[in-house]
């Protein structure tokens, strides 16, 4: 998390062995303590929940860092 670091406690499936952090999953902020995932896309829903991408942020103001290598989304024609 940025920009003071913390890591996501929770996540859904997998992507490239990674779990998928959604709309409200619990995350631990290194400044605030715990929060959740307060932004998500409404492109990529899991269970019915907004999927996090990096740069979205907790409900504590800092911001998600993507522990991909990069980030991707398919989007059907």
């Amino acid at each position: 998390m940025s920009p003071f670091g913390g890591e996501v406690l929770e996540g859904h499936y997998e992507a490239f062995g990674q779990p998928v952090a959604c709309v409200g999953d619990q995350a631990r902020c290194d400044l605030h303590g715990m929060t959740r995932i307060a932004e998500g896309t409404s492109v990529a829903i899991m269970d019915g929940r907004l999927v996090a991408l990096h740069g979205y942020e907790c409900d504590c103001g800092c911001t998600l860092v993507s522990s991909l290598a990069a980030s991707f989304m398919v989007v059907a024609p």
